[in-house]
């Protein structure tokens, strides 16, 4: 787990945040300057950034050379240990960007783009970064075992003078690659500065697409596809009035408007009024409707933790409900031997473990969405 980075050593001066860190350097480097320009400045701040940075990496604290275990480090005793939710974050992240390309494109494409993840995974120190470690499709394909890119997930054009061959190894990791990078979800940029055919997963439209998706199908679930695809129109094409919204989502205009007053009283929708004179009149203004979107993605957030809380007040009743119960399955004799049960008490355990497990389920859905909505 500590090469791994999944715990990190905790030494004294960590005590200190980064951000003050950086800086009492910036300062200590800046009285070397009589006078600083702007350039100046900024190599002082990338030099003090970096020196923060070499203090808090964990690669290595807190480890000494093996002697003669299998693994290349051995743990200090002298050195405290704990968890380092970062890099648990990024590895619960990099998991629902996989799921994501699964569901969105096929497993195949999953497994592509989690080849991707773990190549660069090395060198990811935050959650929160615009584009992972750059690969080639070439690099990929060594990765991938070859019997991945033959279950037919992809259909690549024939060699017209021989159409029996199959698509190369390269060739398939090719079209996935260009499935990934077209895909409107953004899966992979271009790093055209490294040179030809290296792309990385790409953070930061990944992030947007997963927030806008919990979004539209919490919208989905509470009003319908058809208020669903008006929002999602006013998010495809911005601020629109009335008319222009009835235009592209084919809905009678008295639908439209019912819909509209229903999503501006739950906040989703908000009207700008734009006026066609100077007198600024109402009645010969403009009215287009929009979407704030991060304040939704703020209200969805707050929902999710009242959701958890009654969750798991409702796991508590459940469990107080079932007191007496508990206090039998908790003796010594029942431990040892659960047949001293009777029947109906082995219905009600049932029973119990089945609430209790569908609401962890229904909690840990939540614990992702709200991590995407807040920690992405």
């Amino acid at each position: 787990m500590a090469i791994d980075q999944f715990i990190a050593a905790v030494l004294p001066i960590h005590s200190r945040s980064s951000l003050d860190m950086t800086r009492d350097i910036e300062e200590e480097l800046s009285k070397k300057y009589t006078i600083m320009t702007a350039a100046d400045k900024k190599v002082v701040k990338l030099a003090a950034q970096a020196q923060a940075e070499a203090v808090f990496e964990h690669e290595r604290i807190g480890m000494r050379l093996a002697q003669e275990n299998d693994l290349p480090y051995d743990i200090d005793p002298t050195v405290f240990f704990a968890l380092n939710y970062e890099k648990y974050n990024i590895a619960f992240r990099n998991n629902m960007i996989t799921d994501f390309a699964t569901d969105r494109i096929n497993r195949t494409a999953g497994i592509v783009l989690k080849a991707f993840l773990r190549n660069g995974k090395d060198k990811m120190k935050i959650v929160k970064e615009e584009t992972s470690a750059a690969s080639t499709p070439n690099h990929i394909a060594n990765m991938l075992h070859p019997e991945v890119l033959e279950r037919g997930d992809i259909i690549l054009p024939r060699d017209p003078s021989n159409p029996k061959k199959k698509p190369t190894v390269s060739e398939t990791i090719e079209g996935y690659v260009k499935l990934l990078k077209t895909d409107t979800a953004g899966f992979l940029t271009t790093k055209d500065q490294l040179g030809p055919n290296h792309y990385a997963v790409n953070f930061e439209k990944l992030r947007y697409n997963m927030k806008k998706r919990l979004f539209e199908n919490s919208i989905t679930e509470r009003y319908g596809r058809a208020v669903c695809r008006i929002v999602r129109i006013l998010l495809d094409k911005g601020k629109m009035d009335e008319s222009q919204i009835q235009k592209i989502s084919m809905l009678p205009l008295k639908d439209i408007r019912q819909k509209l007053e229903m999503l501006f009283a739950d906040g989703i929708v908000e009207i700008q009024e734009v006026p066609r004179s100077t007198d600024r009149a109402t009645s010969r203004s403009f009215h287009l409707w929009h979407v704030p979107l991060e304040k939704c993605f703020e209200d969805l957030l707050t929902k999710a933790y009242k959701i958890i809380v009654n969750l798991q007040q409702r796991k508590v009743e459940e469990l107080q409900q079932r007191s007496r119960l508990l206090e039998k399955m908790n003796r010594k004799d029942v431990i040892a031997n659960m047949d001293l049960l009777n029947e109906i008490d082995k219905a009600e355990v049932g029973n119990m473990n089945k609430i209790i497990e569908r609401i962890e389920v229904s909690k840990a859905r939540l614990d992702e969405m709200a991590m995407i909505l807040r920690d992405f």
